[in-house]
């Protein structure tokens, strides 16, 4: 029960800062119980058969993580290089892709990872 509500609290807080993809909605499947997750969600479909881009998009408008950033930078690369050919223009557009910091920590536990 505990773990429900809590499972809970977290994806209801990425839905509020819609940041729900493919990750954060297969966790939440994972963790909660259907029955509970249907009732909490409101959606039109069974949660068992829904997909993450099915999600309403309000949940899913902040998510880049399963957004194609390839045809992005395919983009920016040639405005540099047009940049480069002609100086006086603008400087290039840079991605605005979230940094994430990975602590490693294997000191704390004596286990190399």
């Amino acid at each position: 029960e505990i773990r429900n509500r809590m499972a809970l609290q977290v994806f209801e807080e990425c839905c509020n800062e819609g940041l729900v993809g493919a990750l954060v909605w297969n966790e939440v499947r994972r963790a909660v119980p259907y029955k509970l997750l249907e009732e909490t969600c409101h959606l039109k479909q069974k949660c068992r058969s829904l997909e993450a881009h099915q999600l309403p998009k309000k949940w899913r408008e902040n998510n880049y993580g399963d957004k194609p950033v390839q045809q992005q930078s395919r983009n920016i690369a040639g405005k540099r290089r047009k940049n480069q050919q002609n100086p006086k223009s603008s400087p290039p557009a840079t991605l605005n892709v979230p940094q994430i910091l990975i602590v490693e920590s294997s000191w704390a536990s004596d286990k190399d990872m």
